[in-house]
């Protein structure tokens, strides 16, 4: 993970409140259990890795966050600190949805384009997504809620499914006949805001991109993003 951007990235969506920071190409990381009390430690632990990285909230060049889905009252929190300091400092802001950091992490582990997730939020609801990524380096899917009385427990894949698949949770795979079709079965312990980064730095690696769109070319106008 190199660049000579400055990110900051935080991750509440689920029990664990964790913050990371890239800086002069050194990654810093905090992390905490918060079991839905982020509101008592996120700003601390921002205060804490910025001091750690001896910057301040001025350095910061690009802020991003998970927007879901998760825990509803940790989602709410990560986008009002992270818009709350875009606008402060004037910086872009990036999202980017739980399926998309989950899908990121497979990609730069196993080089897989094409996967399927089954993430469990709570007791009572599920998520199940597809996901693809594109030339531009981008993930593009959809995905669904159920809740725990109304999932088709027999969801499976079928022959609409070709080429190599990642798999994240239980999914119950039926024969298919094609042999250009496989599946790697994959667990996804935890999101971390370093995976995050990530995400930022696979999304803003076309300098070109990032000031056409972002419209904030002074922070890339001396920056060369280094390749992994």
């Amino acid at each position: 993970m190199k660049s000579n951007l400055t990110i900051l990235a935080i991750e509440t969506t689920f029990d664990n409140c964790s913050i990371a920071l890239l800086h002069n190409n050194v990654l810093y990381q905090n992390k905490k259990l918060c079991f839905q009390q982020h509101e008592k430690h996120i700003l601390n632990m921002i205060t804490k890795i910025l001091k750690k990285s001896n910057i301040n909230f001025k350095h910061i060049q690009i802020i991003a966050y998970n927007e879901g889905p998760g825990n509803f009252t940790g989602i709410r929190i990560s986008t009002i600190v992270a818009n709350a300091l875009s606008m402060s400092l004037n910086i872009p802001i990036f999202n980017f949805s739980t399926f998309q950091i989950i899908s990121e992490q497979i990609w730069l582990k196993y080089f897989i384009k094409k996967i399927l997730i089954k993430l469990k939020i709570s007791k009572n609801y599920i998520f199940i997504g597809k996901f693809f990524r594109n030339i531009k380096n981008q993930w593009i899917g959809t995905y669904q809620q159920y809740t725990s009385k109304n999932i088709d427990k027999k969801y499976i894949l079928n022959n609409l499914f070709t080429g190599l698949w990642a798999i994240v949770g239980f999914m119950p795979i039926e024969k298919i006949q094609k042999k250009e079709t496989k599946f790697l079965q994959i667990k996804i312990k935890n999101i971390r805001a370093q995976d995050i980064i990530s995400c930022v730095l696979s999304k803003i690696k076309n300098i070109q991109y990032f000031e056409k769109f972002y419209k904030h070319p002074i922070y890339l106008k001396n920056t060369i993003l280094s390749k992994k």
